[in-house]
């Protein structure tokens, strides 16, 4: 396993923001290229707080990486499964067709990423704050949204069956052509746009779409698909 004891770094940037160290990395990945990733941003990020993490394809496996700035972290088809970014800032990240199964998003600031088709079942993003981030034709089954922010979020044709969005928020939330059975809904509030697949046949829209969230403890608006 790769370590970076070398590595000296600043005690913060202009702004005070303390940045990344080898020391700060709870667990290091399994794999050595992935370790050889992480080490490489680390100590390229104490010269420049622009640098972002270059992971794609990469297995980070057994990482816990609570706490770290990840920023504009490219991720895509990376293997994630299990990985811990609690407390993370990872706005931007690109985490398209990765595999996050299991993987700990609790309490991260994660604007405006790309989820476009992970594999996401189980994954936890409990009081995470999702403005703005795409997570469309994923597969995010019995994946944890309790108290979430999700303005913005669109979850376009993706499948989030058994789901659990208990006290999360939602603004203009695209549940556009998504499977929804079975989520666990009570005190969920807010916007969201369909038509939704609550069941194997069958599609709600609008009015019929509200009543069916109000029935499960929501307190939801479903804007119209077609304005007036």
């Amino acid at each position: 396993m790769l370590v970076a004891d070398g590595v000296m770094m600043s005690s913060g940037t202009p702004n005070n923001v303390p940045r990344p160290s080898a020391e700060s990395v709870h667990a290091w990945p399994y794999d050595r290229a992935a370790c050889a990733a992480l080490n490489s941003y680390i100590e390229r990020r104490a010269e420049d707080e622009n640098v972002a993490l270059v992971g794609a394809h990469l297995d980070f496996r057994g990482a816990d990486l609570r706490g770290l700035e990840l920023h504009r972290a490219d991720f895509t088809e990376a293997t994630l499964e299990g990985v811990s970014f609690v407390d993370c800032m990872i706005n931007h990240a690109d985490f398209t067709e990765s595999s996050i199964v299991g993987a700990k998003f609790v309490n991260v600031e994660m604007i405006g990423a790309d989820l476009f088709r992970v594999s996401g079942e189980g994954a936890s993003f409990v009081d995470a704050w999702l403005s703005g981030t795409e997570a469309e034709f994923a597969d995010l089954r019995s994946a944890d949204f309790r108290n979430a922010f999700l303005g913005g979020v669109s979850f376009v044709k993706s499948d989030l069956t058994g789901a659990d969005l208990r006290g999360a928020k939602a603004e203009h939330t695209l549940f556009t052509n998504c499977k929804i059975a079975d989520l666990r809904l009570t005190g969920l509030s807010g916007t969201v746009v369909g038509p939704s697949l609550v069941g194997s046949d069958t599609e709600l829209a609008d009015e019929l779409l509200q009543n069916w969230f109000h029935e499960r403890g929501a307190d939801i608006t479903v804007a119209p698909i077609h304005p007036s």
